[in-house]
């Protein structure tokens, strides 16, 4: 993440009291990207994170369960490309889509924690459209047990899918 940033603006949008947070950052007018949060996701994970202890602590560095979580993987990338498909306002998702960033629960869970992307997703989708996508992404469920050490499996990692 660049250190200096030549803006950051924050636009916040509530639906059904939820609220999707947008900030826009660039290091430079040519590369802007703009970042999505909803708050209770982070609340969700803010409570994950007081309870567990990421896999990687243990180890230091995540182990997953192989072969398994590769492929798991590759279908959660597909899985997401395929929402933000789902709308025919832009050609393609490549065009803005950049980075998810999820926390995998040792049940499996997902839980989207951050997408960034090229364009603002308030141009594409409604705001109950971003809740949906925010939504359907933190119904994925990997394989589990996640990990073999440890042992037991008790944690969670966050994670991110770049586009």
């Amino acid at each position: 993440m660049p250190n200096s940033l030549y803006g950051n603006e924050i636009r916040t949008e509530i639906v059904n009291g939820r609220t999707i947070t947008e900030v826009f950052h660039t290091t430079s007018p040519e590369e802007p990207w703009y970042e999505y949060k909803v708050d209770n996701y982070s609340q969700q994970i803010d409570s994950i994170k007081q309870s567990k202890m990421p896999f990687s602590y243990h180890t230091k560095y995540p182990v997953w369960n192989y072969p398994y979580i590769h492929n798991a993987v590759q279908e959660f990338k597909k899985y997401i490309k395929n929402i933000f498909t789902d709308n025919g306002a832009v050609q393609s998702n490549e065009e803005y889509l950049q980075n998810c960033r999820y926390l995998i629960n040792d049940t499996g869970e997902v839980f989207c924690y951050e997408i960034w992307t090229a364009r603002s997703l308030f141009f594409i989708y409604t705001p109950a459209e971003i809740l949906e996508i925010f939504d359907e992404i933190s119904t994925y469920v990997f394989p589990t047990p996640v990990v073999k050490v440890p042992k037991d499996g008790v944690g969670y990692e966050i994670l991110d899918m770049l586009f």
